[in-house]
């Protein structure tokens, strides 16, 4: 179950924040003909805007982007065909926040202080009652393990590039943030890593 819909595969990825998603995203896009461009000057605001519906990304008036809707969110909207796969991508907590720092140019101390979507555990955007709602859980660290596998379930090559990479901004954690932050993902710890 998920959100992001490749109708060509029949599969849902949940796009799980910093976690490599909008790589996934842009291939499925460009190998169903999409050309997707750079994600600089939000050329991908505007291309999520002209196909939202066909594969379920982008905004409609609600505070979460579809492409970032956790599988309760989807599930409330939409039944899934018991022979779609679905699929996500997990990231080390800490690696996750430091990354979302960077690319929204913010403080660990402020982005400790945030309740949001992008904040939200993996664990609570993967699991309903304590039963993981994808078919598979891939590692970012473990990228070319997913791309291969990815292959297998697609029938293709799979190659994932690296579409958008946060900028080069060192992010130095105190060590009572570090804490705080392996403290609220322990979840994430346990099941993930």
């Amino acid at each position: 179950m998920s959100f992001l819909y490749f109708p060509k595969y029949k599969t849902f990825f949940i796009h799980i924040p910093k976690t490599g998603g909008t790589s996934v995203e842009f291939w499925g896009l460009r190998d169903d003909g999409i050309p997707v461009g750079p994600t600089e000057n939000g050329g991908h605001v505007r291309l999520y805007l002209e196909h939202q519906k066909k594969y379920f990304i982008g905004r409609t008036g609600h505070a979460v982007p579809l492409h970032h809707w956790d599988v309760a969110k989807v599930g409330i909207l939409h039944t899934f065909a018991a022979s779609a796969y679905t699929f996500s991508i997990v990231r080390d907590p800490v690696e996750r926040f430091k990354s979302e720092c960077r690319f929204r140019q913010k403080t660990p101390e402020s982005l400790l202080n945030e309740q949001s979507y992008r904040t939200q555990s993996q664990y609570d955007y993967l699991y309903i009652k304590d039963k993981c709602r994808v078919d598979e859980v891939f590692r970012f660290e473990e990228w070319e393990k997913m791309e291969s596998r990815l292959s297998e379930v697609f029938n293709k090559k799979i190659k994932l590039p690296h579409e958008q990479k946060s900028k080069n901004i060192r992010v130095i954690l105190k060590s009572k943030e570090e804490e705080e932050i392996r403290k609220r993902y322990e979840r994430d710890y346990q099941v993930f890593y």
